[in-house]
């Protein structure tokens, strides 16, 4: 501060204090205040001017400047959009960065036509990118969000942070909701009786579902995988801890391999179905052979009975059949031309006479 000012406001302030040690106080802060405005105009005449007016060894005071982003554009969204939108959040923010429609179907209950619509939209609108994702059987998609603040409802009003969908996830009802739907999968599921039995828990379920970083749809996958291998494989026998095996695989590999001899559950059902129609099917072909077999066998106890009777009307009924020569035939010949004449009768739908001539 220039001597002449500063004696000025000394004299100002002894006037405004009694007390020494607050006079003191008061110079020292109105010098602070002073010196930060000279060093304010002087950032500002440097700013002004041209680097050729400024000569080495002139004092530069640089101030600290910041990048101002440009304001997000407005975007506008539907509810479910949004909905869907919000949800895919929540799973990345628990480390899920896989995702199905199927799944989504499941937790929300948007059907799968306006899911694929939406996701298209979002990426168009550049909230979200994804890519389809197979793996072990598994499909659905790998996503990546883009965190935008400046999305809109379609009415016009804001999505603000507290608002009552983000409220939903936030809280712990997603969570819950999760922890239920493991619990009811391992309650019910065909394939998943081996972990029943170990009292497998949901919680345990997440907790590899953390380790493995997939979604729900590919652990119980690995799940089944892994008591196919217990069980159908006999491994059973060499593993004393299946708990840890399991996560030490998984934790080392980041999935459990599909056995080579694996079937699932309506693989089996199938082939079992399969085998049942095969024995049905060769039962009921032995049934027919044994019929016709049956047929054959009464039809040609009839014929003998018919060839030992040559009174009665059957005989004279096929005899009449011959022609002049087999009539004059003998022996084996004779009885063969009988028999075809006999033969003809049945497939002229003769055989209630027959049968009713044989009783008689």
């Amino acid at each position: 501060m220039p001597n002449k000012k500063k004696s000025v406001l000394q004299n100002f302030l002894q006037k405004s204090f009694d007390d020494n040690e607050l006079l003191d106080k008061a110079v020292l802060l109105a010098d602070e205040i002073s010196d930060k405005k000279v060093q304010q105009k002087t950032s500002q005449k440097i700013s002004t001017e041209s680097d050729n007016n400024i000569n080495v060894g002139d004092p530069v005071i640089i101030a600290e400047s910041k990048e101002i982003p440009p304001p997000q554009e407005k975007i506008s969204l539907s509810k479910k959009q949004l909905q869907i939108y919000d949800f895919l959040k929540t799973k990345e923010k628990q480390k899920f960065g896989f995702c199905s429609a199927t799944f989504i179907e499941q937790e929300i209950g948007i059907k799968k036509p306006t899911i694929y619509k939406s996701l298209r939209i979002l990426r168009k609108k550049k909230l979200i990118n994804y890519q389809k994702y197979m793996k072990e059987g598994w499909q659905g998609f790998k996503y990546e969000i883009i965190e935008n603040t400046n999305i809109y409802y379609k009415d016009g009003k804001k999505v603000y942070e507290d608002s009552p969908i983000n409220n939903y996830l936030k809280s712990d009802n997603f969570e819950s909701s999760e922890i239920s739907k493991i619990e009811n999968i391992l309650q019910t599921h065909p394939e998943l009786g081996y972990w029943r039995q170990l009292k497998l828990t949901p919680k345990q379920v997440q907790t590899w579902l953390r380790t493995a970083k997939c979604n729900l749809d590919i652990m119980i996958q690995y799940l089944k995988f892994f008591a196919f291998d217990m069980l159908d494989n006999e491994k059973e026998k060499q593993i004393k801890n299946p708990y840890a095996y399991f996560f030490r695989v998984i934790e080392k590999s980041g999935h459990y391999p599909k056995p080579t001899s694996y079937k699932s559950h309506q693989q089996k059902q199938i082939e079992d179905m399969e085998k049942m129609l095969a024995e049905k099917e060769k039962e009921s072909k032995r049934i027919e052979e044994l019929r016709q077999q049956n047929w054959k066998a009464d039809q040609e106890l009839n014929f003998q009975k018919m060839m030992s009777n040559p009174e009665s009307d059957l005989y004279k009924k096929c005899f009449s059949k011959l022609n002049t020569f087999a009539k004059k035939l003998s022996g084996m010949g004779f009885e063969k031309s009988m028999k075809g004449a006999y033969m003809d009768l049945l497939e002229k739908d003769d055989e209630k006479i027959i049968a009713k001539q044989m009783l008689n």
